[in-house]
């Protein structure tokens, strides 16, 4: 299992972005049209005050001129969103590496919102990536589990090694010396849900 010290973000409420929040963002659903012909779709990260302009949001218009005015040479798109789910964690999304996409910035000739009406999912930071090893072992019960908050962040401590149970593993969460290394090495998951 790759690196398991992971930044996942709870999907609350669909259609919120907070406005005072700059690192929260709402995955829309778009229809991208490229120079080469093809036409893909997926979800990208988006947060109307990203775009600073005195021009009513046109989205998803903005979206090219936010990366534009940014010098950003690409965006990525989300072909696929999953979800995981068990007894311990209620619907975190994430991705698998194979469904990121850097589409160059300068090859989009057109972009539309599709599905619009759908829940969009919302939360800060970034979704992380996982194998599908490791979305697969998310979405079975850990052996046992722990929860901790502190400040707009929730961390689940996730075993899944006979050896650690929940006294276990809240010795670990009040270690400040473990690496992610020997988090993999001992069959612990530990997932960060950010809210702001």
């Amino acid at each position: 299992m790759k690196s398991i010290f992971i930044m996942v973000l709870l999907c609350l409420s669909p259609k919120l972005v907070h406005a005072d929040c700059l690192a929260c963002w709402s995955l829309r659903n778009v229809e991208i049209s490229l120079a080469n012909g093809d036409t893909i779709s997926g979800f990208i990260y988006w947060n109307d005050q990203w775009v600073n302009s005195t021009k009513q949001n046109q989205f998803p218009k903005n979206l090219l001129e936010f990366h534009r005015d940014k010098g950003d040479s690409v965006f990525t798109l989300l072909k696929e969103v999953k979800t995981i789910n068990n007894d311990s964690i209620s619907e975190i999304k994430a991705i698998n590496e194979d469904d990121k996409l850097l589409i160059r910035v300068e090859q989009v000739i057109a972009i539309k919102e599709i599905n619009k009406d759908d829940d969009i999912y919302w939360g800060a930071g970034e979704l992380n990536t996982f194998t599908l090893e490791e979305i697969n072992k998310l979405n079975t019960n850990p052996i046992s589990f722990f929860h901790k908050e502190i400040p707009v962040t929730d961390i689940y401590y996730l075993s899944y090694n006979s050896e650690i149970n929940k006294k276990k593993l809240i010795e670990l969460s009040e270690l400040s010396n473990q690496t992610h290394i020997s988090y993999e090495s001992m069959g612990v998951i530990i997932i960060t849900v950010n809210y702001d």
